[in-house]
């Protein structure tokens, strides 16, 4: 059993060194595999074939159900919070009202979005 542990050790050890050494060959003739390719004559782009999908299913974006954000299950209203933004910058702010999608109203006038940022924690 440890005799048969120790040669496939090697074996493995000998494939990976081999695939590794082999991998960075040189050639010495541009070709296919050598990373070099010598292009003979003219490519002209308008002489490519025309490319076109068939059956492509009708889709109706209107039909979709709406994509909604799920809230923070700790987020409470009239509690402090310390975000940092993703830029670094930090605030304490407390949560008047709590809408959808991750917003969230801090003043009378002023709403922000609680997903965008990097941290919330409760202060």
């Amino acid at each position: 059993m440890r005799a048969t542990a120790i040669a496939a050790g090697i074996f493995v050890v000998a494939a990976l060194t081999w695939v590794g050494i082999s991998g960075q060959a040189v050639r010495e003739r541009p070709g296919p595999g050598s990373g070099i390719v010598d292009v003979r004559g003219t490519v002209a782009v308008s002489e490519l074939p025309a490319v076109t999908v068939s059956r492509l299913p009708a889709v109706d974006v209107s039909r979709l159900p709406a994509i909604t954000i799920a809230p923070y299950d700790f987020v409470r209203t009239r509690a402090s919070y310390r975000v940092v933004w993703s830029d670094g910058e930090s605030e304490d702010l407390t949560i008047i009202e709590l809408g959808r999608d991750g917003w969230a109203r801090v003043s009378a006038t002023r709403w922000v979005n609680l997903a965008l940022a990097r941290s919330v924690e409760t202060r």
